[in-house]
């Protein structure tokens, strides 16, 4: 009867250790998100809430920076200008999304796959003239 029960618990304790080793390899990276990216938000949004210059000790306002960039007028200019970088960004979006829906919906892979290589090739080559720009600077310098 033992027998029976270590061999029905064998394969759930190799199951959960196959699950363990799994999220031990993950804990560094899970360590590294929390430390590195979400305590930098969560601690950004505690200090809004206080007066404080680095060498003194932090006064709580309370939402008082935030009605003192309200009533600030550059806050507000530099909202607008956000507004209208956003509005230029999502009209300039467009062209490129009615382009890829045409190239998608054509009938014709011989077309579909001219039509993308003539779309791609203007978008890699000042990329790899760049480089090799670059590539001629930094032999030059390395000879000289």
């Amino acid at each position: 009867m033992s027998s029976l029960s270590l061999n029905s618990v064998r394969p759930l304790l190799q199951r959960l250790s196959f699950w363990v080793v799994l999220y031990g390899l993950m804990l560094p990276t899970l360590i590294g998100m929390v430390v590195f990216d979400y305590y930098p938000k969560v601690d950004v949004v505690i200090m809004s809430f206080f007066r404080w210059e680095p060498p003194t000790v932090m006064e709580y306002i309370g939402l008082g920076n935030f009605l003192d960039a309200a009533a600030d007028p550059l806050f507000w200019q530099s909202f607008q200008l956000i507004l209208i970088l956003l509005a230029v960004n999502l009209l300039k979006m467009w062209p490129g999304i009615f382009a890829a829906v045409a190239l998608h919906r054509l009938a014709n892979q011989t077309h579909r796959y001219i039509y993308q290589v003539l779309f791609v090739i203007p978008m890699v080559i000042p990329g790899l003239v760049w480089l090799l720009i670059w590539k001629v600077f930094m032999i030059l310098t390395l000879v000289c």
